[in-house]
């Protein structure tokens, strides 16, 4: 398949796959400028836990998060128009304090402005927790369970643990 301005999508890949590395590598580093620099200025996130970012990251934020290693794998970009792409991929990540590796499933809207690649929006969901919320949630709304009892079992994921942005909704 073949898009505007000849770019094979194993051409566009490769080109993303470098950037989205080397943001990788920022981040794990917490080096703001660098992360920030593959960026889009109107850059927006949903984080794992649940609560949406404007805007580019700020050290702080990004201390806040830190990763001390991580694998990208399943990578996969569609072509979305010219100077647009889709990305998804898993990303395992290792965190201070231990050897607890997490799962997570991230995709991302890309853009090409002023000849480079950059991400303009960012989600990221670890599906073993998401997993584990909808079957927690599911029994005790089967059960009539108050939600306070339901948001204290699915807090109980190390991930979430003390989150104040996860929230449970019943249907």
């Amino acid at each position: 398949m073949e898009m505007a301005h000849n770019v094979s999508i194993p051409e566009l890949t490769e080109a993303i796959s470098a950037r989205l590395v080397a943001q990788w590598e920022a981040w794990k580093n917490q080096d703001a400028a660098s992360n920030n620099a593959i960026l889009a200025d109107d850059f927006n996130s949903f984080w794992p836990d649940g609560s949406r970012h404007i805007g580019k990251p700020t050290a702080v934020q990004m201390s806040e998060q830190p990763i001390t290693g991580y694998k990208l794998s399943q990578l996969r970009v569609v072509p979305v128009g010219a100077d647009e792409a889709l990305v998804t991929y898993f990303a395992d990540i290792k965190t201070p304090g231990g050897n607890v590796e997490h799962q997570m499933a991230v995709g991302e809207a890309w853009v090409k402005r002023n000849g480079q690649w950059l991400v303009r929006a960012y989600s990221g969901t670890l599906p073993c927790c998401q997993k584990a919320a909808t079957r927690i949630g599911d029994t005790f709304r089967a059960f009539r369970f108050p939600i306070a009892v339901c948001r204290r079992a699915i807090l109980t994921c190390p991930i979430f643990k003390g989150s104040r942005q996860f929230s449970v909704r019943h249907s």
